[in-house]
């Protein structure tokens, strides 16, 4: 800051064309005064870094169990760390021992739990959350009950036995970044004057006041309480910049007044609140079921949820008795299959769940690309060049394949080929046939060349890799010449096969993205090793180095300019298309 220079600490990462990019990492903060807490992605799986600032060392600590990581914060003497992560699609509290790496569940339920750091001088986490209601005894299949939209600021203490949360704010707003002054103050981010400023709770006599009044929201921020600054992120007409204010008074309070958006929106919310409430009061009047008495109410507390509690449809159906169907202790009695009871229809729609799924994936393969266009041959003429190809939606699969005739379709190519991504290395088949008729007043010849082909590919990076394919190919050149049936004798054979086995190395480079149908845009190179080791007769065996560079430009919309380089030499003057010397 006094300097105002900046210096980079970590790189990673990799750059592609149009890549949507997480701006949610990396994550940082700091365990002490010479120690940076610092968590990213390396090669798909969230890592823990801590940074010595003094010696410039890195210790990582893989946290191969999560998902994603959405938040983290170290307590006072910088030993645990409290991690809002997601894990099999639920976002919960873990406690993590830094210098050991060993984590501890806080919670675990379907509601979103994030933001969490530690007040300062004790055990206590507090962190938001969007809890729909004060306890969490309640069947977590009812998903809709989550709302995105509403998140309220709650705190656990390490230190108790119980498994109970505690409520702070109660808001119908987004109540974020929850951070302690001291045990009995907390400063957090809310929209409910409809843009988000920083507001003060005081725990003491349980009331809020507005901080700041921006005009454009904060996404995020932090207070350096000792020295009066406040640093924040806020948009600027389209971009996030960090805003500074050297002079921040935290203890002061505004008011704004609420924005007309905000207004439409709470008196939504408050509607539709009234109208469940006037609901629930009819349903528990005409059909007092369900009702659990032995259990207390709890206000402002909520009891984490565990894997050994779980609700299930069975639990909520123990504690009522089905007259039109009931099965004594000793005697089986088959089940009504029709009832005609309007309670007993209800009673099976409660327990019925509305959650439908998981679906099975089936594969499904879509056509990604289509060529077609014109060849211009030296030895073969004019052609039709035809390719296509077929994926299906996770990429796992693809199917690649064309075909080029002459005009006389005596000449022309043919290729199939299989890719199978699903694992780290990338596996194909090939088959390809290539024909040259060659039609001369003094000759009639034809030349054919088969190659089957195996491959596997290593991926370095998103851009680039290794690829080893071993082939077989059979060469064989046939003269037509119908004089040689009258002729005493040919000078040569009228046919001969040449058999070879190889291998085929490249490194490849593609940076290129597919923006639509036959739109490519980016860049490709390959540099290619082929060697042909001839089966009976070794002195026809040869190698060949090829360089092969391709350029698409963006021109406008759907106009792409295409540029194609190619550099190829053999180490020996055999050419594999060249008949019998």
């Amino acid at each position: 800051m006094e300097s105002g220079s900046d210096e980079s600490i970590m790189t990673g990462g990799y750059k592609v064309i149009n890549q949507e990019f997480d701006v949610t990492i990396p994550l940082i903060g700091w365990a002490d005064d010479n120690t940076l807490g610092i968590i990213n992605v390396e090669k798909g799986i969230p890592t823990f870094w801590l940074y010595d600032v003094a010696s410039g060392s890195k210790i990582p600590t893989p946290l191969d169990e999560f998902d994603q990581v959405k938040g983290f914060g170290f307590n006072g003497n910088g030993r645990l760390a409290v991690l809002s992560g997601e894990r099999k699609g639920k976002n919960d509290i873990y406690l993590m021992s830094v210098r050991r790496g060993r984590i501890r569940q806080l919670t675990n339920d379907h509601f979103d739990d994030i933001h969490p750091s530690f007040i300062p001088g004790t055990n206590t986490i507090i962190f938001s959350s969007n809890r729909s209601n004060d306890t969490l005894s309640v069947d977590e299949k009812v998903i809709s009950e989550i709302n995105q939209n509403n998140f309220n600021v709650y705190y656990y203490n390490l230190d108790t036995t119980s498994n109970v949360v505690v409520r702070i704010t109660n808001t119908i707003s987004k109540d974020v970044h929850p951070i302690a002054l001291s045990e009995y103050e907390i400063y957090y981010l809310s929209d409910q004057r409809g843009i988000t400023n920083v507001f003060h709770y005081s725990l003491v006599d349980s009331l809020y006041e507005q901080i700041t009044n921006y005009a454009t929201g904060l996404k995020a921020y932090d207070i350096n309480f000792s020295e009066g600054k406040l640093a924040g992120v806020m948009l600027n007409g389209y971009e996030d910049k960090i805003i500074v204010n050297e002079n921040f008074d935290y203890r002061s309070s505004v008011f704004t007044p609420i924005t007309r958006r905000q207004q439409v929106f709470q008196a939504k919310f408050l509607n539709e609140r009234r109208k469940a409430r006037r609901e629930a009061a009819v349903g528990k009047t005409e059909f007092p079921v369900n009702i659990d008495f032995s259990k207390p109410a709890q206000n402002q507390s909520d009891t984490l949820k565990s894997d050994d509690t779980e609700a299930t449809d069975e639990n909520f159906a123990t504690d009522i008795i089905d007259t039109d169907n009931y099965v004594f202790d000793k005697e089986v009695v088959q089940e009504k299959e029709n009832s005609g009871s309007f309670l007993s229809q209800y009673r099976k729609l409660q327990t019925r769940s509305n959650v439908v799924g998981p679906i099975d994936y089936e594969t499904g393969f879509s056509a990604n690309n289509l060529v077609t266009s014109m060849v211009i041959d030296q030895l073969r003429g004019f052609g039709i060049l035809l390719e296509t190809q077929l994926n299906d939606l996770l990429e796992n699969h693809k199917f690649y394949g064309g075909i080029m005739a002459t005009t006389d379709l005596r000449s022309g190519d043919f290729y199939a080929e299989y890719q199978y991504l699903k694992t780290l290395l990338d596996y194909s088949a090939r088959f390809e046939r290539n024909v040259v008729y060659w039609n001369t007043e003094n000759a009639l010849q034809r030349y054919s060349k088969n190659t089957f082909e195996v491959g596997a590919s290593l991926p370095l990076s998103v851009k680039t890799r290794v690829t080893f394919k071993p082939f077989y190919t059979f060469t064989r050149y046939e003269d037509l010449d119908p004089t040689l049936l009258s002729s005493p004798g040919p000078p040569y054979p009228a046919s001969n096969g040449v058999s070879y086995f190889g291998l085929k190395s490249e490194l490849v480079y593609d940076n290129t993205v597919i923006d639509g149908m036959n739109l490519i845009q980016g860049t490709r190179g390959k540099i290619e090793f082929k060697h042909h080791e001839a089966v009976s007769d070794r002195s026809k065996s040869f190698s060949s180095v090829s360089l092969d560079f391709r350029n698409y430009q963006k021109i406008h919309k759907e106009l792409v300019f295409a540029y194609k380089d190619i550099l190829k030499t053999h180490l020996k003057l055999e050419l594999l298309l060249l008949g019998p010397s």
